[in-house]
């Protein structure tokens, strides 16, 4: 069997960390080990675990441009991260019909890694279907964590406005 190729993974932390350096926030970076259970992106002070996920298998219902929703999972755009902090978000939100058990089950296998080895922290995936730009890749964190995103995320902007220059 073929290996996967990695540079979608590389390619998501090059994004990630062009986001995080707008709000003040460290640069990430792919984890080079093959074969293990963990998240495939190093963890800044954001506290995102991420598993990327690249495969034909995934849904398109859940690679559209728009903010997403299959009642569990919200998903933006890796382009568009900063939606996430709107106070329209809800107004935005396309609803998926039916969840995928493929999607839910890779969360849900990443959330189970989180508490047990990085406890606080917030379980992502990021989903890519192959040969589709990175920016379109879609990363997915469960509703009940997007108060606790929000707060870390606005806490990192304000220290960075209030840093001595």
């Amino acid at each position: 069997m073929k290996g996967r190729p990695r540079s979608i993974e590389r390619k998501t932390a090059e994004h990630l960390t062009a986001y995080f350096a707008t709000i003040g926030a460290s640069p990430i970076y792919r984890v080079p080990v093959i074969g293990r259970t963990g998240p495939d992106l190093d963890v800044n002070e954001v506290g995102l675990v991420i598993d990327v996920k690249s495969r034909l298998e995934i849904p398109v219902k859940y690679m559209k441009e728009a903010v997403t929703s299959d009642g569990e999972l919200l998903g933006v755009p890796l382009w568009n991260i900063d939606v996430l902090l709107w106070n329209t978000l809800n107004d935005l939100i396309c609803q998926i019909d039916k969840p995928s058990k493929i999607v839910r089950d890779y969360y849900w296998h990443m959330e189970e890694w989180t508490v047990k080895n990085s406890p606080g922290d917030i379980s992502a995936i990021v989903l890519h279907r192959p040969k589709m730009p990175t920016g379109k890749s879609k990363l997915f964190i469960h509703q009940s964590n997007l108060e606790k995103l929000k707060c870390r995320i606005q806490t990192i902007k304000s220290l960075q406005s209030q840093a001595p220059i």
